[in-house]
């Protein structure tokens, strides 16, 4: 779940690899592709977690929102997907940091209830998908079981 990912990424130190230690370690490149692998992931958790502020998210508020059911974080997760597609949606969103809960439960099928109530959820899952986070992205479709 990516607050999993969250916890354990904001946790560590830095990984920073300097060109010292890519002279001396040249025989371990798996090493240091997974130590840049590493750095990127935190920089992009650090700087998702700077825009989810701009909207008033913490991760508090993403561990009281976050459905329980991972059928209903599914159908989440999807309308998330459709929501970060929607450019006029998302214009909107970005402009007045909150989900326009009656525009949106419209679009995305969801009932205006549930929209209301995990729209922190929504509105984090969308910015992943909107902004430039593959690696939070990637870990995030491994909450979403394959067909």
């Amino acid at each position: 779940m990516i607050l999993d990912m969250f916890k354990r990424f904001l946790g560590q130190a830095p990984t920073v690899l300097s060109t010292d230690e890519a002279v001396h370690t040249s025989g371990s490149i798996p090493v240091q592709k997974n130590q840049i692998a590493t750095k990127e992931r935190q920089e992009e958790m650090i700087d998702l977690e700077r825009v989810f502020r701009e909207f008033g998210i913490g991760l508090d508020h993403l561990i009281k929102s976050t459905p329980p059911h991972i059928n209903l974080r599914l159908r989440l997760i999807k309308a998330s997907q459709q929501l970060a597609q929607d450019a006029e949606i998302m214009r909107e969103l970005i402009k007045l940091k909150h989900l326009p809960v009656d525009e949106f439960a419209q679009r995305s099928g969801l009932s205006r209830k549930i929209t209301k109530q995990h729209s922190k959820y929504l509105i984090s899952i969308a910015l992943i998908y909107y902004g430039p986070y593959p690696n939070i992205r990637q870990y995030l479709q491994t909450d979403i079981p394959q067909k």
